[in-house]
């Protein structure tokens, strides 16, 4: 092709048809400004190709991460649940005066067993240190770090208050004889115990904390699953493997 147009362009010189040559001339620049847009065009859809690929390949290892997440969640759920109905129970004996129970020391043990459990921040780290803007869904995007800002800001609130360190190293030592995590406290004097101002505080503390982080934790369920339901639509319509370009360079 290129030895033809060499070839046209030689014989026009020598015929000296100017008018000719030029529009030759011309017609040449297209046909270079064109395969030029074409290459450009064609750089630009494999490099858009290679994005959605790594898009898909990173919103893949968030979805699985979201899966395992979503089972932490639920016995998260289930921990809080626990920790109010315990804390319930106790804060009933104390203000009816009822007597001492063996089955009060798992109630004990249990209303220290405050836990945030956070999401797994490996696949969505990934995500952010090449830039969230990978994912061209918007409202997917928004989700995906409002679903991960919510796992960081509970765990700071816990760690803030710190109610479950407070029961560990002052409630515990100062009014038990006995502890075993998650099983059972076993107190030194229950009379005492039920005058203790401090105790009585920190129970408070306790119903008000598990009954934010169970409205929190059924929240973040909810994301999860919303989540899950988006990531997979988008993964199965919008982001399927795309084929190869056509090359030009075959022809």
């Amino acid at each position: 092709m290129i030895r033809f147009f060499r070839s046209l362009r030689q014989r026009l010189l020598t015929e000296n048809r100017v008018s000719k040559y030029l529009l030759y001339a011309v017609g040449e620049v297209v046909l270079v400004v064109i395969g030029i847009l074409l290459a450009l065009q064609i750089n630009t859809w494999n490099e858009d190709r290679k994005e959605r690929a790594l898009e898909r390949k990173v919103l893949h290892a968030i979805y699985k991460s979201i899966e395992r997440d979503t089972s932490s969640l639920t016995v998260e759920y289930q921990d809080f649940l626990g920790v109010l109905d315990a804390a319930r129970l106790i804060k009933e004996r104390l203000d009816s005066d009822a007597p001492y129970e063996t089955r009060l020391d798992t109630a004990f043990a249990l209303i220290s067993n405050i836990n945030v459990i956070e999401n797994n921040y490996t696949a969505f780290d990934r995500l952010e240190s090449i830039g969230v803007d990978l994912v061209k869904n918007d409202s997917l995007r928004n989700k995906l770090v409002r679903f991960y800002d919510h796992s960081r800001y509970l765990k700071r609130v816990e760690l803030y208050y710190e109610n479950s360190k407070y029961f560990r190293t002052v409630i515990y030592p100062k009014y038990f004889k006995s502890f075993q995590h998650s099983r059972e406290a076993k107190p030194v004097d229950f009379e005492a115990l039920k005058q203790a101002n401090d105790f009585r505080i920190a129970l408070d503390y306790t119903i008000n904390d598990a009954q934010f982080y169970l409205f929190w934790s059924n929240h973040r369920k909810e994301d999860a699953r919303e989540l899950l339901e988006e990531l997979k639509a988008y993964l199965e319509d919008e982001l399927q493997p795309t084929p190869e370009p056509y090359d030009m360079s075959e022809s």
